[in-house]
């Protein structure tokens, strides 16, 4: 009687052991802002209809995914990413953005994927801000996703990518692509156009 009494006891402690380890394991680091999911083990930090209205500041600088899809930010800041040296891999997908501060992008020289679709962000913005600061702030970019329904491409808009490291170039959203120049596309080497 009294091992089945020590046995039930020993089981009891090695439930309530598991339970706790369960939930420490699953907890939110402190780093990962508000509203926002972080996994230590993917380096990354989901902030997904988190209703942001600004990059979220402090974030660790091992992060390798920044995934900020459907918020409500409208300005890129002077080294918002800075500190985010080993991101790879950058959603701001619909938001506001209308502005892009000169060296907003600084500090990202392992950026493979950008994504800016869907915002408020005209040509000119585009080209200053993003598409002359490939080939120098941006070298390891391959996929650019810039597609928005007001976006109107002109000739020579997409030039200073020729001499990027893009290869998919992503458009989607872009209502009036049926009317684009036929010199946009000129001197680029993508090996897709979405």
């Amino acid at each position: 009687m009294m091992d089945t009494v020590s046995s039930k006891l020993l089981l009891c402690l090695l439930i309530l052991s598991l339970g706790t380890l369960v939930a420490s394991s699953t907890k939110k680091p402190k780093w990962c802002p508000y509203r926002c999911s972080c996994s230590i083990e993917k380096r990354a930090v989901f902030c997904r209809d988190a209703s942001l209205k600004e990059i979220p500041p402090e974030l660790p600088s091992f992060l390798e995914t920044l995934n900020l899809y459907n918020n409500k930010i409208s300005t890129i800041p002077d080294n918002a990413f800075s500190k985010l040296g080993n991101l790879t891999l950058l959603v701001l997908t619909k938001n506001v953005i209308s502005s892009i501060d000169e060296n907003g992008f600084n500090g990202l020289s392992k950026l493979a994927e950008l994504s800016l679709a869907d915002n408020k962000l005209n040509i000119s913005e585009l080209e200053e801000k993003v598409f002359s600061v490939v080939p120098t702030k941006l070298p390891s970019l391959t996929k650019l996703f810039i597609g928005s329904p007001n976006l109107a491409f002109r000739e020579g808009s997409l030039s200073a990518l020729s001499n990027s490291s893009v290869r998919l170039l992503d458009l989607t959203y872009s209502y009036q692509i049926c009317d684009l120049p036929d010199a946009v596309f000129a001197n680029l080497v993508l090996d897709r156009i979405n």
